[in-house]
């Protein structure tokens, strides 16, 4: 997933941090749908590791997939698409 070009888009990983009580993962009315507790966002980005099974990827609490947060990263790549590659 880490391997690419600058021309490929930005990688954003979103992971779902779910309660243990799985009942409550989702709700759905006839007006919303909702996921209950949280996600978060974390850029992939030269990442290597010589572990082919897994990795731990830190995320901090700040970064927290909001509305806002999502705009942003899209203003995130629309600017990185603009900027000419190094």
């Amino acid at each position: 997933m880490v391997m690419r070009t600058d021309a490929e888009s930005t990688l954003v990983l979103v992971p779902l941090c779910l309660p243990p009580d799985r009942p409550s993962w989702h709700a759905v009315s006839q007006d919303t749908t909702s996921i209950h507790h949280c996600c978060y966002w974390h850029i992939v980005e030269g990442e290597f590791t010589s572990n082919a099974a897994a990795k731990r990827i830190h995320t901090p609490e700040d970064r927290l997939l909001t509305p806002q947060a999502l705009l942003d990263l899209l203003e995130y790549e629309r600017l990185r698409r603009i900027t000419p590659w190094q």
